[in-house]
């Protein structure tokens, strides 16, 4: 379990209260709080594979997730980042020099539109990760890799920038 304090986050409100277009000032004022709980689950399933599942379950508010947002003292809403559930699978397969690893996200829907009063639906997408460790030859000792991101072309929002794109609190 986990519970975490935020002050003193840069908040930003209008000189003139009558223009909330006009000129800013920004100070260091707001304040939220984040409580929930984490669970992380490992196994090595014989030598050349492993894995691993987290969940989280998270409640995220404060009096703005930007500083340029407005603020009301003492009025919280729901973060940008507030996802109630999320769970994350990682399987990796290591042997001969290469590393395969499957990496699958479910996430229970972002907050978006005016206070972050709406939620995105839920998604879910996996990752392919390929990689080659490298000695020797022109290239300096590491590994070379190919990452393939959502790998089944899920057509769903999986961060807030696809919700909002330009940064405005509303879709």
């Amino acid at each position: 379990p986990f519970y975490r304090k935020f002050r003193n986050l840069l908040q930003s409100r209008p000189i003139n209260p009558e223009d909330p277009y006009g000129p800013q000032i920004f100070e260091n004022l707001g304040e939220g709080n984040s409580k929930g709980v984490e669970v992380l689950l490992k196994k090595q399933a014989g030598k050349d594979l492993t894995g691993w599942l987290a969940y989280t379950y998270l409640r995220a508010k404060a009096q703005s997730s930007s500083d340029r947002e407005a603020v009301t003292p003492g009025v919280t809403q729901y973060v940008d980042w507030d996802q109630r559930h999320t769970a994350v699978m990682v399987l990796n397969y290591a042997k001969n020099r290469w590393t395969y690893s499957l990496v699958g996200e479910y996430g229970s829907g972002l907050p978006y539109g005016d206070v972050n009063s709406q939620r995105a639906p839920s998604h879910l997408a996996f990752d392919l990760n390929l990689a080659r460790e490298v000695k020797g030859g022109w290239l300096a000792d590491g590994q070379i890799g190919l990452g393939i991101a959502n790998l089944f072309n899920v057509h769903a929002v999986l961060d807030r920038e696809e919700l909002d794109p330009v940064g405005l609190g509303q879709t």
